[in-house]
């Protein structure tokens, strides 16, 4: 017998598989801020700032979109 997903549940899971991946960003963008501290340019800094702010903003788009869960409990 194999599980079969919903349409509902699979674009769910695409959701959240894209916010990981802004989260993979946000770490790249942490490491290249902690860079530009080191190195005190604030200019890469300011760029860095911006970049993690927009990701930010499209994780909380994107999870405001999420269709609600069907049995509201976990994946």
């Amino acid at each position: 017998m194999s599980a079969r997903l919903s349409p509902e549940r699979d674009q769910r899971l695409l959701a959240l598989d894209f916010i990981a991946e802004l989260g993979d960003q946000l770490v790249i963008t942490g490491a290249a801020i902690a860079a530009a501290a080191s190195a005190e340019n604030v200019g890469v800094i300011e760029v860095a700032l911006r970049q993690a702010r927009a990701v930010v903003v499209d994780a909380i788009g994107e999870f405001k979109s999420l269709p609600p869960q069907e049995d509201g409990g976990a994946l």
